[in-house]
């Protein structure tokens, strides 16, 4: 049994992951290529305490993703980390649209040394995130709904209880 709820869970997984890739790649909003590289399902079983398996559904993707989905309000408290090794740093550094940023900022401010421009431009977007706040994606949202879980259930049902039935008809004795 416990199989077969992995099984539905990692397809059910899959398809979520798929589906929330996809409309995230409709929105035009800053870090979706690294969010999206980051979600991924996964599924485990381990024992518990009463000797019986359990199964968990985690879906990870990158901590920012919060702030895609429902945005920032301008001046909410501090700006966002900016400095080297945050991941508004390393998207200016490794993504195609803020590397244009990158090196269109040091054109224009006539800069030589890409970590020290890559710091200041990282400070500038932090800065303006705090002071004008980013638009509401709504990608997860709009996704992983009501119906979707609905989805799983049925799913789930339909599984579940064709293996009961199976093994109740395999277990009967008759005479």
């Amino acid at each position: 049994m416990v199989e077969i709820v992995s099984d539905v869970l990692e397809q059910w997984g899959q398809e979520l992951t798929d589906d929330l890739k996809a409309n995230l790649a409709n929105h035009d909003a800053y870090g979706r290529g690294e969010l999206s590289k980051s979600i991924y399902p996964q599924v485990t079983t381990e024992a518990n305490t009463e000797g019986t398996m359990d199964v968990r559904f985690i879906l990870t993707m990158n901590d920012y993703w919060l702030y895609v989905n429902e945005g920032r309000r301008p001046n909410r408290g501090r700006m966002p980390p900016w400095g080297r090794g945050s991941k508004l740093w390393d998207w200016i550094k490794s993504s195609h649209k803020g590397a244009g940023m990158l090196a269109s900022f040091m054109s224009e401010n006539k800069l030589k040394n890409s970590i020290k421009a890559t710091t200041s431009l990282s400070f500038l977007k932090s800065r303006a995130i705090q002071a004008k706040g980013t638009r509401a994606t709504h990608f997860f949202d709009e996704v992983y709904t009501e119906g979707r879980l609905l989805q799983l259930q049925m799913m789930l049902t339909e599984k579940v209880g064709e293996s009961l039935a199976q093994d109740i008809i395999n277990n009967m004795e008759i005479g």
